[in-house]
């Protein structure tokens, strides 16, 4: 059942972004980047979209919780086990406890980034970007190579990822200074 909510969620996903950029020309991206507006602004300001202007709400929020969960429980999980690894939580108490810190930090960052209104396009570039590496390049590695039960998957495959994705992460940390 979940891999069919995360194919109807990645399809539906791919479906708008693609129907998104073969339908509007690069200056109007441009511009949309130049003035931090998203795509459904972009669209509804074309004219002669009725139909977007009553249902770019609806698309908005569905996507917006759809990002949020999706990227929110994952972090927070993950998260979590680094956490009860690093301090060598074992109880069952003690980990509630650490699960209640990082909903709490989790909150106050989300929050802050509401209340700052960040330009999207910059914070994805300089945020986001490092972020997804570690996530997909280097934890699994890391992993990989500090649990016994993943020492089959060790090799020289694991440490290119681990390799591109720090080469990765510094790239991009280079661009931002």
């Amino acid at each position: 059942m979940i891999r069919r909510a995360y194919a109807l969620i990645f399809f539906s996903i791919i479906f708008f972004v693609l129907s998104c950029i073969l339908s509007t020309p690069r200056e109007t991206f441009e511009m949309a980047k130049a003035q931090n507006l998203n795509v459904l602004s972009v669209i509804g300001g074309n004219g002669g979209m009725s139909a977007i202007l009553y249902l770019a709400p609806f698309i908005a929020i569905l996507g917006m919780t759809k990002s949020f969960l999706g990227i929110s429980m994952p972090v927070a999980e993950t998260f979590n086990v680094l956490a009860a690894d690093l301090f060598k939580i074992k109880g069952n108490s003690q980990i509630k406890r650490i699960k209640l810190i990082i909903s709490v930090l989790m909150f106050i960052v989300t929050s802050l980034v509401v209340y700052l209104n960040p330009d999207v396009i910059n914070m994805i570039e300089t945020v986001c970007g490092p972020l997804i590496a570690i996530f997909l390049f280097i934890i699994p590695t890391w992993l990989i190579f500090t649990r016994p039960a993943l020492k089959p998957l060790r090799g020289l495959t694991s440490l290119m990822v681990m390799v591109c994705g720090i080469l990765t992460v510094s790239a991009l940390l280079y661009s931002m200074f």
